[in-house]
């Protein structure tokens, strides 16, 4: 998180960090999914909200970096997601994203 979108620079850095269950049956395992930059055209949120539109079975964390260059962290649960995965999920919510430090949100 720190050396890939926090203090990154130039070509190395990121705009987005996606992580989740991997492989998406682990109870355990929080792996990154996805991390990538965002079209400057539309801007990082709206491309994110696209990329997340690939996890719509599972649940998935992650932070982004804002239009103000502020750090924001998120949980997204995917609409197809199980009933077991969302609390399993949630009961972990605030450790994964204790883990991504500097979010103001």
């Amino acid at each position: 998180w720190d050396s890939r979108v926090r203090n990154g620079e130039g070509d190395q850095a990121m705009d987005y960090l996606i992580v989740g269950y991997c492989p998406p049956t682990s109870k355990t395992n929080i792996d990154v999914m996805a991390e990538g930059k965002g079209d400057r055209g539309v801007g990082v949120e709206a491309t994110l909200r696209v990329k997340l539109r690939e996890f719509q079975s599972t649940v998935v964390f992650g932070a982004f970096r804002d239009a103000d260059g502020k750090f924001v962290h998120f949980m997204s649960t995917g609409a197809d997601a199980g009933a077991m995965l969302k609390g399993r999920a949630s009961m972990a919510k605030n450790g994964v994203l204790n883990e991504l430090e500097g979010c103001v949100r």
